[in-house]
């Protein structure tokens, strides 16, 4: 999925989003100052995920779902889901 025109692309070579990454202070800079990130499942979304080797990107994931209980999901189910009034309760 390519990056919308004009919109940042942060390159993210740790688990972390905020470890070695500018995100930070790009939040900070937009005005973002109180961030809350809840939730003790994350979220994966295939097709926004890159690996060198396809086969071992799903092992990658398979291995999220199983050790993490992560919730694996796509970008447009995601935007669904976030967009709509009960986000909270929508399962992906």
């Amino acid at each position: 999925m390519p990056p919308h025109e004009g919109k940042a692309v942060l390159d993210k070579i740790t688990f972390g989003a905020f470890e070695r990454t500018p995100l930070a202070i790009m939040l900070r800079d937009c005005g973002l100052t109180p961030l809350v990130i809840c939730g003790l499942v994350p979220v994966v979304l295939r097709d926004a995920c890159g690996a060198g080797h396809r086969q071992a990107g799903e092992r990658s994931i398979e291995s999220l779902a199983f050790v993490c209980y992560a919730i694996i999901s796509d970008v447009e189910e995601f935007v669904r889901a976030i967009g709509s009034n009960e986000a909270h309760s929508v399962q992906l």
